[in-house]
C-alpha cells in the first residue's frame, strides 16, 4: 500500500509542531492541575489544623474562665470568712469585759447601797441606785475612782427620797469603762 501525502514538507512539519505543542500544553496543563491540586490539599490541611487549634484554644479558654470564676468566688468567700473571723475574735476579746466589770462593781460596792439600773453604752457606764446613807454613796464613788476599770467617775445626782419614814438616798453616776488587758 502506497501512501501519498499531498501535504508539503513544511506543512507536515507544522502539523507535527502543532501536535507537539498541543501535547506539551496538555502535559503542562496536567502538571499545573496536579500542582494546584496539591497546593489546594496542603492549604485545606493547614486550615483544618488551624481550625482544630482554634477549637482546642477555645476549650482551654473556657476552662480557664471557669477556673477564674472559681478563684473570684474563693476570694469573695475568703473575704467573707475573714470578716466573720474578725467579728468572732472581737467578740471573744470583749467577752470577758462585762464579767470583769460586774466583778469589779461587786468588789467596790459598800454596805447599805444597791443598784437599781446599770446601763453600758459603748464605754460609758451609767449607774442608778439607792443607799441608806450619803456616806455609802461617797465611799462607793471613791472606790470606783481607785479601780483600774473605771475612769472619770462622776456623781451626777444624790438626793434624799422620802420613802414612808425611811431615809433613802437616790443617786446617779457616770463613768468611762476600760477593761485592762488580760
Amino acid at each position: 500500500m502506497i501512501k501519498i501525502n499531498l501535504l508539503s514538507r513544511k506543512e507536515r512539519r507544522k502539523s507535527r509542531g502543532v501536535k507537539q505543542e498541543l501535547l506539551l500544553s496538555a502535559v503542562l496543563l496536567l502538571i499545573v492541575a496536579v500542582g494546584l491540586g496539591f497546593l489546594w490539599s496542603w492549604q485545606n490541611r493547614k486550615v483544618e489544623k488551624l481550625t482544630l487549634e482554634q477549637t482546642q484554644k477555645q476549650q482551654q479558654l473556657d476552662q480557664l474562665k471557669k477556673v477564674v470564676a472559681e478563684v473570684e468566688q474563693f476570694k469573695k468567700d475568703k473575704a467573707l470568712y475573714e470578716q466573720k473571723i474578725d467579728v468572732i475574735a472581737q467578740l471573744e476579746k470583749q467577752q470577758g469585759g462585762p464579767v470583769h466589770l460586774l466583778d469589779e462593781l461587786s468588789l467596790n460596792i459598800t454596805d447599805n447601797l444597791w443598784f437599781n439600773n446599770l446601763s453600758l453604752n459603748g464605754d460609758r457606764l451609767t449607774i442608778s441606785g439607792s443607799a441608806f446613807a450619803n456616806i455609802s454613796i461617797v465611799d462607793f464613788v471613791n472606790n470606783l475612782k481607785n479601780s483600774p476599770y473605771f475612769a472619770g467617775v462622776n456623781l451626777q445626782e444624790s438626793k434624799l427620797a422620802g420613802n414612808q419614814g425611811a431615809r433613802v438616798y437616790v443617786y446617779t453616776l457616770n463613768s468611762s469603762v476600760t477593761v485592762p488587758s488580760q
